[in-house]
C-alpha cells in the first residue's frame, strides 16, 4: 500500500524584533530561496509573499515532515545563506516561532490571494493585528465545526 496525503499549510514567521529588514530590492532573492528550500524538503510552494517584517508561504507540505522541521529548515537555511552571501547589510535573524494554520483545499485560492495582497491590506493593518486577525479566524472556524 502507497501512501497518500494532501496538506496545505499557510506558515507565517517574522524578523527578529519585528525589525523591518526585507527591503524591496532583496525580498524577490529571499522568496526564491525559500521556494528552492521548500522543494528540496518535497514540499511544493504555491505562494510566497510578505512584508518587510514578515512572510507567509502557502505549500503542500511533506507529510513525513512536521510543521516545526520544515519551519526550522526553511528559516534556518534562509537566514545562514542571507547573512554568508551579504544580502542585507546587517545580520538577519529570524524570530522565535512561527504561525501554521491548515488550508482545506477549498480555501487554496483564498489564501493565495490574500498572500499575494499583502502590501495592499498591510497599508491598513500592522503585522500583530493580522496575527491576532487570523487567530481569531482560525478559532472561530474551529468552534463553528465542533459545534457540528
Amino acid at each position: 500500500m502507497s501512501s497518500y496525503a494532501r496538506i496545505w499549510l499557510h506558515m507565517v514567521f517574522g524578523t527578529k524584533y519585528n525589525k523591518p529588514m526585507i527591503k524591496t530590492e532583496s525580498e524577490k532573492l529571499i522568496y526564491d530561496f525559500m521556494q528552492e528550500k521548500l522543494k528540496e524538503l518535497d514540499c511544493i510552494p504555491m505562494r510566497i509573499n510578505g512584508m518587510p517584517d514578515h512572510v507567509h508561504l502557502l505549500f503542500l507540505a511533506n507529510y513525513k515532515l512536521s510543521s516545526a522541521e520544515i519551519a526550522m529548515r526553511v528559516k534556518g537555511s534562509c537566514s545562514h545563506w542571507i547573512n554568508k552571501n551579504n544580502i542585507l547589510p546587517e545580520k538577519f535573524e529570524w524570530k522565535e516561532g512561527i504561525g501554521v494554520f491548515s488550508v482545506s483545499d477549498a480555501l487554496v485560492s483564498r489564501t493565495k490571494r490574500y498572500i499575494d495582497l499583502q502590501k495592499r491590506h498591510h497599508s491598513k493593518f500592522t503585522f500583530q493585528q493580522e496575527c491576532d486577525q487570523l487567530f481569531k479566524e482560525h478559532e472561530q472556524t474551529i468552534r463553528n465545526n465542533s459545534e457540528e
